[in-house]
């Protein structure tokens, strides 16, 4: 979300969001080893753990049909106001 506020367009948005993936499968790796150890699905893991790119698509075309953007979901669904975003901003941009 803060990438979309400082102005990022969305294809940006996903390959940030899309680099975390190793970092996240590193984090989780023990769970993941433990529950399929254990028997379970490693698909069943993966698509609770995973990061793709239809998980972010699904999350932002929620968020424009909820809200209509981003700048109105923080403030109207996340209830941050405007001069915390205006804050954020100052912060961020150079």
């Amino acid at each position: 979300m803060i990438l979309l506020l400082l102005g990022a367009d969305e294809a940006a948005v996903e390959r940030e969001y899309l680099e975390v993936n190793p970092a996240v499968r590193a984090a989780f790796a023990p769970a993941i080893t433990l529950f399929t150890g254990a028997g379970g699905d490693p698909d069943i893991a993966d698509a609770i753990l995973g990061v793709r790119p239809a998980y972010l698509a699904a999350a932002l075309e929620e968020m424009h049909r909820a809200y209509g953007g981003v700048e109105a979901y923080v403030r109207d669904g996340l209830g941050i106001p405007d001069e915390a975003v205006d804050r954020i901003r100052a912060r961020c941009i150079a």
